[in-house]
């Protein structure tokens, strides 16, 4: 009966001992900031070309590759939750693929913005279309599958995920 007593107490123990609902929130809101921080930079830089600001695009050009870098570094320093890896490797293949659209596509586009009025064609127009597109494609993916391991990762820890605005 001593054993029966003394196996039920570890369980117990054991069982309380894991991660908290409100460690598994504040795990997906670390891991969902570093995201919307991304986000936001690439939402300014991509309204600075729209609206042909070559000068401002430049700058926040740059602030949208060193957040990605800064986030990046910030998910590597971040432990699995729980020995959970799938939402935070997930992460960082979304930030990666952020990290490969700024080096080609968006530095692309930003050659584009540097070209003077005067001689802008609508072949340019074209290409910086293209190279838009291309960008949704290729962040969609990710984007998705970053989606997806949230989603997994909140039903695994009964989490109710809300939508928040910027």
């Amino acid at each position: 009966m001593k054993q029966l007593f003394i196996i039920a107490v570890i369980f117990t123990l054991f069982v309380s001992c894991g991660p908290s609902k409100d460690d598994a929130v504040k795990y997906n809101d670390a891991i969902v900031e570093q995201e919307m921080l991304i986000i936001n930079k690439e939402d300014s830089l991509i309204e600075a070309i729209s609206r042909n600001q070559s000068d401002k695009a430049e700058r926040l050009y740059k602030d949208f590759v060193s957040q990605i870098n800064s986030s990046t570094e910030k998910i590597n320093k971040t432990d699995a939750f729980d020995h959970e890896k799938a939402f935070r490797e997930a992460a960082l293949e979304l930030f990666k693929s952020y990290k490969s659209a700024a080096e080609n596509e968006y530095a692309d586009m930003m050659k584009i913005t540097r070209i003077p009025d005067e001689v802008y064609t609508k072949e340019d127009d074209d290409k910086l279309i293209d190279l838009s597109k291309t960008v949704f494609d290729k962040l969609n993916i990710e984007l998705g599958k970053f989606s997806k391991a949230q989603k997994n990762f909140a039903d695994k820890y009964k989490l109710e995920l809300t939508n928040k605005s910027k």
